[in-house]
């Protein structure tokens, strides 16, 4: 009887995916969103609330409150001289850059979380102010911080990824210049998390301020963009990019941040991509790249529903140049991670397709704003594509009709 219950239940859910698809290719459009909708309401019930119920999550945003405020106000809970880790458990990542009004508020927040237990990787991105000041000042009374810098401004990318790659802990927590931790409970809760399930990602909420004011008492629940609402609590998308077995499947952009990772996973990811693409000036949409890269290395994933994170909206945080031409670089390269990374099966043939119908109409369009090099480099990313198996003729035809007015050498 169960297993008759079962069965129909899933054919049911067949059925269910099998007309959002029909009725998205009968209106031509928005057959990946709809389809993946399906997909991500699927595994909701993978989510692990680490509330038990509202009142204890309006508990934790008042404890929240106070913690931001004590972080702002430059209020250290525990005055006393950090001791140098040997093997801490934990790295928390940050690439630096003109934060001198920033940087401080970020340290108490990790100086004020209840474990000792890790160390702070600072790598300065060529700072033209007073950034550096801080951060020395800061390592007097803290034996945990370390200082790395580069030798001119690479970008937030590249620096991320040194900083990885220099670290001891076992996790990573990668975090921007201007975020702060949402209480003295998250990395401890979190690690736990992880290390009793032993996921090598855990994603977990985070919330977004425009304001150095301390944030109202609600927190808007939402998955979207243009707010008008000084905070916002966002609860990423369940499913990102392609997964192995017992994770989830999505076509949202995803970011590095607001997850615990493990070491070992991470730096595997920095090195199959490889120094010579994360080297270059990546400076903007680097966290597709990388997230994806993750999510096809990781064994296993868990989404943690606790608060993690403050942080700040729409602020430039590790590079002072971006441009159209970087932007179409990076996308380039992200489409050149995707087809060495994807895998061929039917979820990743959905991907990529959408990315490319995505990117590819723009990239012709403004195509003559890229530089030689670049457009050299798109052309080999572009007959990579064409050269693979899992994507389909008709796909490919329609991508070649593209470019087919410039000497691609496409036959």
């Amino acid at each position: 009887m169960v297993i008759q219950f079962m069965l129909n239940l899933k054919i049911l859910y067949i059925l269910k995916v099998f007309i959002i698809i029909i009725i998205s290719i009968s209106h031509n459009r928005g057959i990946f969103d709809k389809y993946l909708l399906v997909i991500k309401n699927k595994f909701a019930k993978y989510t692990n609330n680490y509330y038990k119920n509202e009142a204890d999550k309006k508990r934790a945003l008042r404890k929240g409150k106070k913690y931001f405020k004590m972080c702002v106000a430059n209020i250290l809970k525990n005055k006393k001289i950090f001791n140098k880790v040997i093997n801490p458990l934990v790295s928390v990542v940050i690439p630096v850059y003109n934060a001198e009004f920033k940087i401080r508020k970020t340290i108490r927040s990790i100086q004020n979380q209840n474990t000792t237990n890790l160390e702070i990787i600072l790598i300065n991105d060529f700072s033209t102010d007073k950034t550096i000041d801080v951060i020395k000042s800061l390592q007097k009374d803290d034996e945990r911080i370390v200082l790395l810098e580069n030798k001119k401004n690479n970008g937030i990318f590249y620096t991320r990824c040194i900083g990885t790659l220099k670290s001891s802990g076992k996790f990573i927590f990668p975090l921007d210049n201007d975020d702060l931790f949402f209480d003295e409970d998250v990395i401890d809760s979190i690690v736990n998390e992880a290390s009793r399930g032993k996921f090598d990602i855990v994603e977990f909420m985070y919330s977004e301020y425009y304001k150095l004011n301390v944030p109202p008492n609600k927190l808007i629940s939402t998955e979207y963009g243009n707010h008008t609402h000084n905070l916002i609590l966002t609860q990423p998308e369940l499913g990102q990019f392609p997964r192995k077995k017992n994770n989830t499947y999505g076509v949202y952009d995803s970011f590095v941040w607001a997850k615990c990772i493990k070491s070992k996973i991470y730096k595997e990811s920095i090195n199959k991509i490889g120094e010579k693409l994360y080297s270059k000036r990546i400076l903007r949409g680097e966290d597709y790249i990388m997230t994806f890269v993750l999510f096809r290395i990781a064994n296993n994933f868990k989404y943690f529903a606790k608060y993690g994170i403050f942080r700040f909206k729409n602020i430039i945080t590790a590079t002072y140049q971006s441009s159209q031409d970087l932007y179409l670089l990076s996308r380039i390269i992200y489409l050149d991670v995707i087809i060495k990374f994807t895998k061929k099966n039917i979820d990743d043939k959905m991907y990529i397709v959408y990315f490319c119908n995505q990117f590819l109409p723009m990239l012709k369009k403004e195509f003559k704003i890229l530089n030689n090099d670049n457009q050299i480099y798109f052309k080999k990313v572009f007959h990579k594509l064409l050269k693979d198996n899992y994507i389909k003729k008709e796909y490919k035809n329609k991508f070649i009709s593209l470019f087919q007015d410039m000497d691609f050498e496409l036959k």
